[in-house]
């Protein structure tokens, strides 16, 4: 029984005999398959073909890379792999922050990875109270700071240094002056002192404290002077804390990590950060041919 299609044609015909002029027949690919052969067999049989699969969307293309790095040794690490011939390193020493641009000469959009140097959790309380814009703190809270932070202290004893804060004592001597001449003393002297007691004695609390703790995430240790600035009013002790150090050290850390970025073979280094702004073109419909941005 022949099996012809809607139209009439024969199936096993069109397949076999009935081909255009130019094209194969199934005859012709069978023996180019096993050779010339005196019998072969041809069988044709119906099959449900499966759909094919639904094609997916186009993806999105891939976003810029702009990493942020908070230690030096994985900031290096990852520009020594994909560096390029243009990549250009710009550190900005009062913000504390280095890029990366890994190709200067991109024409689609630049790539720009940071350092962010971490700050260490033993280093971290200090810098808060240090650049608090609180003018003055209680000498409570202070103390239950030290306390908290006693290890990072150097001098004087952490410990003692506590005990002597919980036990300040507060005297007050007034005066009535009476002065003649250039350099006289005329009114009412209040004279105050602010005295810390150990082992039942009164002793002079200290102006400077010294700590130690690295600044940065993988740094070493360094050494940092903090003042101590005491006042007091009829009621309350305040302290507040300044460190002339903190910058000299900061910047001097921050001049090691950047070594560490400037011993990478093939990238320019330089003090300063990525800037880029329009380029102006020429106005095509003026003869003055006008800028515009």
């Amino acid at each position: 029984m022949q099996e012809k299609t809607k139209d009439g044609q024969d199936i096993v015909n069109g397949i076999v005999g009935n081909v255009p002029p130019g094209k194969q027949t199934l005859v012709d690919v069978a023996k180019a398959m096993v050779g010339d052969k005196e019998e072969m067999t041809f069988i044709v049989e119906n099959r449900d073909v499966q759909p094919e699969q639904p094609k997916l969307p186009p993806k999105m293309e891939s976003p810029r890379r702009s990493h942020v790095f908070h230690d030096v040794d994985g900031f290096a690490a990852y520009l020594t792999k994909y560096k390029t011939k243009n990549t250009v390193v710009l550190a900005d020493v009062g913000k504390q922050v280095i890029c990366a641009i890994l190709d200067e000469k991109a024409e689609t959009g630049f790539e720009i990875i940071t350092l962010r140097p971490g700050v260490h959790p033993l280093f971290e309380p200090w810098r808060v109270i240090l650049n608090s814009d609180r003018a003055y703190t209680g000498l409570r809270e202070f103390a239950e700071f030290l306390s908290e932070n006693r290890r990072s202290i150097v001098e004087p004893d952490g410990k003692s240094l506590v005990m002597m804060l919980s036990q300040v004592k507060v005297s007050k001597k007034t005066t009535l002056q009476k002065g003649f001449g250039k350099h006289a003393v005329n009114g009412i002297v209040c004279e105050m002192d602010i005295m810390g007691e150990t082992k039942s004695e009164e002793i002079e609390l200290p102006d400077t404290i010294t700590i130690q703790a690295p600044l940065c995430l993988a740094t070493e240790p360094v050494r940092l002077e903090i003042d101590i600035i005491i006042g007091a009013n009829d009621t309350e002790v305040f302290v507040k804390c300044r460190s002339a150090d903190m910058i000299q050290e900061c910047v001097a850390v921050f001049d090691k990590l950047l070594e560490r970025v400037r011993a990478i073979d093939g990238v320019v280094v330089a003090l300063g950060g990525p800037a880029y702004h329009d380029w102006l073109y020429l106005d095509d419909r003026t003869p003055c041919q006008v800028l515009k941005s």
